[in-house]
């Protein structure tokens, strides 16, 4: 074997690690990315589900039951952190940490046990890196993004590649998952006026947080829509109300199946129903589509230097791919240079795909022919890509 023949066959090393470790007011949770890079690799992402913010709403403090387990899911996600070898390790605290009158003691507790660093963020902070987060995955994207946590809610404009104008309220799914409570109704009325000023920018309403991704999966199963990923899967304002009001008049055991939680998880899902319904009457949006890409993405953007934030999310990730499966990674820029003269009638965007289809052509080589056209279909249609929604993703695996 050639040195050339072997260099093809070898796997691709990850670079450098960047980790984030997000303490939220319902979720701990740690994201290993590869740093460096405009569409990195997720290398490692897991959750633990403690409830900081349970209860908070009545008693102004922590989750006193949550602290160890919270200390516990840090401690390992520190190790594990370490023991990957990861470069930089950004860990953040959002409403919990920053509204309970015990946050800022527990957030020392946390920093002097784990030897990190705890960064508490504002709630406009965290509007804003929510509101990255979506551009992170898709720069091209209009609208507002509404990002709901156990805690609070917060609503940011963007609009060409920016972040404008940015709120957060004390509005989080945790408080509200009794219909009637005086905490629900105060928190939908406090909802309300922070989204007023958004009105005029809700041409899209993009949803960040798990458990609108929890109902939009239900949603998906409900319709008997084919393709699960949930990336940049768009409803209708019709569509979005009718799940929510599913959501909170179906037995806990029916949303509990439908929409693959667990039932810890259903009181989330039917608070964001609640959150969601409220929204979608102040702002009348004209399209409803779900981010899987949030606050820990913006934490990762925020520190990429402008090069990298100005390249392009979907042709990264496929450069990326090609580089480390095809058997000759660069001939896909070579096959597109090969094809643009008879590409020149494609709008923009088209031409982006076109150029994607070329970088990812030969991903799946090692495929056996027989199976091929299924596994590249399965491959490239579900890929970590962004910047392309899923009619992109379809024709990508279609075409290759």
């Amino acid at each position: 074997m050639t040195a050339l023949e072997k260099a093809m066959h070898a796997p691709r090393a990850l670079g450098a690690l960047v980790g984030v470790i997000d303490i939220g007011s319902n979720s701990v949770r740690l994201v290993v990315f590869e740093d460096g890079v405009r569409s990195p690799d997720y290398v490692f992402n897991e959750k633990v589900i403690c409830g900081l913010g349970r209860g908070m709403a009545e008693t102004g403090r922590l989750n006193p039951a949550a602290k160890p387990a919270a200390l516990s899911a840090l401690r390992r996600f520190v190790a594990l952190a370490r023991r990957m070898e990861v470069g930089e390790l950004l860990v953040i605290g959002t409403a919990a940490l920053r509204e309970a009158d015990d946050g800022p003691a527990f957030r020392d507790e946390l920093s002097d046990a784990l030897g990190v660093s705890v960064r508490v963020v504002t709630g406009r902070e965290e509007a804003r890196l929510a509101a990255e987060g979506v551009l992170f995955g898709w720069p091209a994207a209009e609208g507002v993004v509404a990002d709901l946590g156990g805690a609070s809610l917060e609503l940011a404009a963007v609009k060409g590649g920016k972040v404008g104008a940015v709120a957060s309220v004390s509005a989080g799914h945790l408080g509200l998952t009794e219909a009637e409570a005086p905490l629900t109704r105060r928190a939908l009325l406090a909802l309300g006026a922070a989204a007023a000023p958004f009105r005029d920018h809700a041409g899209r309403l993009i949803l960040v947080g798990g458990a609108w991704r929890a109902l939009a999966k239900a949603e998906m199963a409900r319709a008997g829509y084919p393709f699960h990923v949930l990336q940049g899967y768009e409803m209708t304002p019709a569509q979005a109300e009718e799940a929510c009001d599913w959501a909170i008049s179906e037995s806990v055991a029916n949303v509990k199946k439908i929409a693959g939680v667990s039932a810890s998880r259903v009181g989330a899902l039917v608070g964001g129903a609640r959150a969601l319904k409220r929204l979608l009457a102040d702002l009348s949006p004209k399209s409803v589509d779900i981010s899987a890409f949030g606050v820990r993405e913006g934490v990762l953007y925020e520190r990429m230097g402008e090069r990298l934030r100005r390249q392009e999310p979907l042709i990264a990730a496929a450069t990326a791919m090609e580089a480390r499966h095809a058997r000759k990674p660069g001939f896909g820029g070579e096959l597109f240079g090969w094809m643009r003269p008879i590409l020149g009638g494609l709008t923009a965007d088209r031409m982006r795909l076109a150029e994607a289809v070329c970088l990812l052509h030969d991903v799946n080589w090692r495929a056996h022919p027989d199976f091929r056209v299924t596994a590249c279909f399965g491959t490239v249609s579900r890929a970590n890509l962004g910047g392309v929604g899923h009619r992109g993703r379809l024709f990508l695996g279609a075409a290759r």
